[in-house]
């Protein structure tokens, strides 16, 4: 009885997902593939260090952060040249 619902199911389902065919654009790249691999082959190190063992708790403690990317609560460098920062 179990199967027959199933199939019943399938069957009735296999036509809904014709109607779904949406067309993407195609894929114009901005880099050529010598310049892929060169970035891919820059970045191997770095890579390897994330996926290792530790997860890359090493590597990003032996290697600072990008000034630009992350900013912790104890970074008041910034706050002191902010606008009504002398409250």
């Amino acid at each position: 009885m179990n199967r027959k619902i199933a199939f019943a199911l399938l069957l009735a389902s296999a036509g809904a997902y014709a109607d779904d065919i949406t067309m993407e654009p195609p894929f114009t790249p901005t880099l050529t593939r010598e310049q892929v691999l060169r970035e891919f082959q820059q970045s191997r190190d770095e890579v390897a260090a994330f996926t290792g063992e530790d997860s890359g708790s090493m590597y990003l403690a032996l290697h600072p952060a990008h000034p630009a990317a992350t900013q912790t609560a104890g970074d008041n460098a910034d706050m002191a040249a902010a606008p009504g920062a002398d409250q």
